[in-house]
């Protein structure tokens, strides 16, 4: 199990949360909630971290088509 886990932290990237995802979070959350389509919490902060860093998000949720 210790070799799946340091494999698993080997290809991983950790952002710490700072002011500018802390403010894309809050206007995403926002405008979701403006318009009636919000979308699970963690997500948000998800989606904030990568616009913020400017890195592709690839999933399957279409959700984050309203973003």
């Amino acid at each position: 199990m210790q070799t799946s886990i340091c494999k698993f932290f080997a290809y991983s990237f950790f952002a710490p949360v700072n002011e500018g995802i802390s403010v894309r979070y809050a206007n995403i959350r926002l405008e979701l909630k403006k318009t009636g389509r919000p979308i699970p919490e963690n997500d948000i902060w998800i989606v904030a971290t990568c616009l913020e860093l400017g890195v592709a998000l690839l999933t399957e949720d279409t959700y984050f088509n309203y973003i």
